[in-house]
């Protein structure tokens, strides 16, 4: 069953390890000079993240279920990672909670979904 995860679980494994980097380790840094670069990799990461679930989810043919509902478990699990990510950042110095990484996160997952649906439903190659 998780052998078109494999991708999705290593992914979500690194967007962890980040998570565990000191905030003082982090470059400040303005994407376009409007949008921090931490924002930026929040979106990105879980935007992979989501697409990666999505498409192990998708190609399961073990359960129907996990197909048809590929796009609302994927992005219930990826939320439910994203909030509780947040939370334990509470325990790594020079981080903290931030409402904003919660919301790049979601933008990243909404993204994440829509890249999916572009991909496997043009055939976008």
């Amino acid at each position: 069953m998780f052998k078109y995860h494999l991708f999705a679980l290593c992914w979500a494994l690194f967007i962890f390890a980040t998570a565990l980097l000191p905030g003082s380790s982090l470059p400040d840094f303005l994407f376009f000079g409007i949008l921090p670069l931490d924002k930026l990799v929040h979106f990105v990461e879980y935007a992979i993240l989501t697409f990666l679930l999505i498409t192990g989810f998708f190609k399961q043919f073990g359960g129907k279920s996990y197909r048809f509902n590929a796009y609302r478990i994927s992005s219930i699990l990826v939320i439910f990672y994203s909030v509780i990510l947040e939370f334990f950042q509470l325990l790594v110095p020079g981080r903290n909670f931030e409402v904003m990484d919660l919301v790049a996160n979601f933008s990243g997952i909404l993204f994440g979904r829509f890249l999916f649906y572009l991909i496997y439903t043009f055939n976008i190659r």
